[in-house]
């Protein structure tokens, strides 16, 4: 018979047995406990790759925010009673030069060191550093470029105003780029580098048009391209940040605070010679019937994206028929692609996009017409005009069609 404490004993380890069995229940077997703290890790990690994306594209907002936000004040300062005072400044002389002409020839010579650097680091080791890489978007490039000018000659034929024909040939990449990341800021990955590489090759053609049609001499900007191209491999890179800093945040801002201060009414709705416009009625001619406004405009908004899509498509079927007689003779079969495996929809939004001509276009303006009376003046500020409404309409136009992208894959 067993002695009067032993059943409590009994019970006593029955219970810590239970309390055992429950715990280990509780928790995950050694052969589950892995998987689950691998499963973890990916989460960790794909959210981790989320917030340095999101951090990425906010960074990408920031400058062309601070561009926007430069040209505004421009644009007040000009239409407000506080105009006389603005230009004042702008044309203030200090030393040999004006203020304008420091900030849009010698400082602007900083953005054009770095254009200069990048392009000899594409060419080395990036985007264009194969034949094949480049083909497609030095090609995008060549297309984005004529279609715009050749509508602009059409607006302009006959007339001195013609001579602005590079005017809305060009892309500003930082501002491209940082409107990307606010208007489409989903878009896959190979369209914001297609993006890059046309712009880049975008850059390096707008600098050769510059040098040969509307710099005669050693401009300052020429110098600086040149510059960065020769010595761009030895240019360290904490002192390439440190120059692309000083670019996005200083002196692109500086360059379209004294650029785009135009006046909207006015003095800028003024005369235009029926010589300077070539054939039309003689007489007066506004804003609303400048040739050069609408062919600075239409030529960003409308001929950028048309040359764009157009000269990759061209190339995609020259390519596509290549590969179709070589796949013919080996007997496989042939798939079309777009470049870098880039979307039709996503290459039109990044073709809209591409209209934003701003910095070298502001500046081709300015050479474009720097000689001649109040004529050059009025084709000055309406090319201002048009590059600054393309500049505008551009991103809308790719938001929505980025928009109606993303309601269609839904």
């Amino acid at each position: 018979m067993p002695a009067p404490n032993e059943p409590s004993a009994q019970n006593h380890l029955d219970a810590q047995n239970d309390v055992s069995a429950a715990s280990e229940a509780s928790q995950p077997s050694a052969t589950t406990q892995p998987a689950a703290s691998a499963a973890r890790d990916v989460t960790d990690a794909s959210a981790e790759r989320a917030h340095r994306a999101r951090s990425g594209r906010r960074a990408e907002m920031l400058p062309g925010l601070l561009l926007i936000a430069a040209t505004g004040v421009a644009l007040v300062l000009a239409n407000s009673a506080a105009s006389g005072a603005w230009h004042g400044v702008v044309e203030a002389r200090l030393g040999p030069l004006t203020v304008h002409e420091w900030v849009a020839e010698w400082l602007l010579a900083v953005f054009f060191f770095v254009t200069g650097v990048e392009l000899r680091e594409e060419f080395s080791r990036g985007s264009l550093s194969t034949p094949r890489r480049a083909l497609t978007p030095i090609m995008a490039a060549l297309g984005g470029m004529v279609v715009p000018a050749v509508i602009f000659v059409a607006f302009t034929a006959g007339g001195s105003a013609a001579h602005g024909w590079a005017i809305p040939t060009a892309t500003d990449i930082a501002f491209a780029v940082s409107l990307l990341a606010l208007v489409a800021p989903g878009v896959p990955a190979p369209a914001r580098a297609f993006l890059l590489a046309l712009a880049v090759a975008d850059d390096l053609f707008a600098m050769i048009v510059l040098a040969v049609f509307y710099t005669p001499g050693l401009h300052p900007t020429i110098v600086a391209v040149a510059l960065g191209l020769l010595i761009g491999p030895w240019v360290r890179p904490r002192l390439r940040r440190m120059l692309q800093q000083l670019s996005m945040w200083i002196v692109v801002p500086a360059f379209a605070l004294v650029s785009a201060g135009v006046p909207l009414w006015g003095a800028g709705a003024g005369e235009v010679s029926d010589a300077a416009v070539g054939a039309g009625d003689a007489g007066a001619v506004a804003l609303g019937a400048d040739p050069v406004f609408f062919g600075v405009f239409l030529g960003l908004v409308v001929g950028k994206p048309v040359g764009i899509i157009l000269a990759t498509w061209i190339v995609q079927r020259i390519g596509r028929a290549w590969s179709v007689s070589r796949a013919r003779r080996a007997g496989t079969a042939v798939v079309q692609r777009t470049p870098a495996s880039v979307s039709w929809p996503d290459l039109w939004v990044v073709a809209l996009l591409a209209g934003v001509g701003f910095t070298m276009s502001l500046l081709v303006a300015q050479l474009a017409f720097s000689a001649g009376g109040a004529d050059a003046v009025l084709h000055t500020e309406h090319a201002t005009l048009g590059v600054l409404a393309a500049s505008f309409v551009a991103p809308v136009l790719a938001a929505i069609a980025y928009r109606l992208l993303r309601r269609r894959r839904k």
